[in-house]
């Protein structure tokens, strides 16, 4: 299958865009890595490569390539983690707390703050 006229195997690179600047880097690539090995192992196929923008399909096609919108929020974020038995099983209850207190004060310290000044305050802390 050729993408963007050419082979993508080729490449041999990985991308991932879907977390923000404010996401635990690390976090995010073990979630991922485990994810696949959570793949590999229970033998599903990968997904189909999606070629053009999602939000200019149709729902229809969105849903026969099985795209879905992601959470736009840490609140939304939190509870769809919170609703997954499969990754909240990949971690302790202990961490799992912990992490979601954490979110829970940056999401109150954030409230409130127009978008400029909540870039202005992660700009402070990281």
């Amino acid at each position: 299958m050729a993408v963007g006229g050419r082979d993508p195997a080729v490449q041999y690179n990985v991308e991932y865009r879907a977390a923000d600047a404010t996401a635990c880097p690390h976090l995010a690539l073990a979630v991922l890595v485990r994810a696949g090995l959570e793949g590999v192992r229970a033998g599903l196929p990968a997904p189909p490569v999606v070629e053009g923008d999602p939000a200019s399909m149709s729902d229809d096609e969105r849903a026969r390539l099985g795209l879905r919108r992601l959470p736009e929020t840490l609140d939304l974020a939190l509870e769809a983690l919170a609703r997954d038995s499969v990754v909240s099983g990949w971690f302790t209850p202990a961490f799992l707390e912990t992490y979601h207190g954490m979110k829970r004060q940056e999401i109150a310290m954030l409230e409130g703050l127009d978008p400029a000044a909540m870039l202005a305050r992660y700009a402070e802390v990281y």
